[in-house]
């Protein structure tokens, strides 16, 4: 029987930020990744387990995950198709078809739902294998085996909590379930960012309702609402202190803080910084 190889990753880096006085959190840093973002770690365990007998490769989202997919089919010879929202930041659109992806935009106002279901109809009409980042089990299985495991052999003292925003889910559900495997027992907190009350689309990469980020994969998980303008001063901040991300980093980082400051003074709580600022510079 072969043995089955799981892909290798590279490992990231944990960070000590402090925010306010008392007010220190952990930030692991996903936006070192060759594709920039945490999502070169479901992309290439998604890509890499295929059994590449398809004739083209089809995925839905927000853009982050196509980046580093479009890189590794390219380098596979493989054609790779990015289904996502007109809303898409442009600067986004251009990196992914730099890696010569196609890109198929859908309605704004049908968000990433819209994405995923016309990504469904071109698979059944027959043009490709839809990976499905959304379900697609690897996706979480990539945090479980290698994001947790990196955490675990970084931190010698107690975890608290785990911060994360979702898009597809698979960062916070991965990785609480491989530090529980590790026999952790921390605190899954998901991060939403609210304009109003209501959810805000103004984050990218983050979406709501859909993906593994839910109480049903994580019974005890916990939701930190942040307004959508804390955000964005957030990043300003985070920028100031040379630390270059995007929106969905400075809306964990104030989640994190938040949750930091809930839990008490000796708490450790983590996060992460998802990707790189250029991806948003339009």
């Amino acid at each position: 029987m072969n043995k089955l190889v799981f892909p290798k990753i590279k490992k990231t880096s944990m960070r000590r930020i402090d925010l306010y006085p008392h007010t220190d959190i952990y930030v692991k840093e996903e936006y070192s990744h060759p594709s920039g973002s945490a999502k070169q770690r479901p992309a290439t365990w998604m890509l890499e387990m295929l059994n590449f007998q398809f004739g083209r490769l089809i995925d839905a989202g927000s853009g982050s995950t196509a980046l580093a997919e479009g890189d590794i089919a390219a380098s596979k010879g493989i054609p790779f198709t990015a289904v996502v929202p007109e809303s898409t930041n442009p600067a986004r659109v251009k990196l992914i078809q730099s890696t010569h992806a196609e890109v198929i935009l859908t309605p704004a106002n049908e968000g990433i739902a819209g994405a995923i279901q016309y990504a469904q109809a071109l698979e059944a009409d027959g043009y490709g294998k839809f990976i499905n980042q959304f379900t697609n089990p690897l996706n979480p299985e990539s945090h479980r085996l290698t994001t947790a495991s990196e955490i675990d052999q970084q931190f010698l003292v107690d975890i608290d909590a785990i911060v994360s925003c979702a898009g597809t889910g698979g960062t916070l559900y991965g990785t609480y379930m491989g530090l529980k495997d590790h026999g952790r027992e921390v605190l899954p907190v998901l991060a939403k960012p609210m304009n109003n009350g209501k959810f805000s689309t103004q984050v990218p990469g983050v979406a709501d309702g859909v993906g593994f980020a839910n109480k049903q994969n994580m019974p005890g998980m916990h939701t930190e609402l942040i307004d959508e303008a804390e955000v964005f001063q957030m990043m300003d901040r985070l920028h100031q202190m040379g630390i270059s991300v995007g929106p969905s980093s400075a809306l964990n980082v104030a989640a994190a803080a938040k949750v930091r400051k809930m839990m008490g003074p000796r708490s450790v709580v983590i996060t992460f910084l998802m990707d790189r600022y250029e991806r948003y510079v339009t």
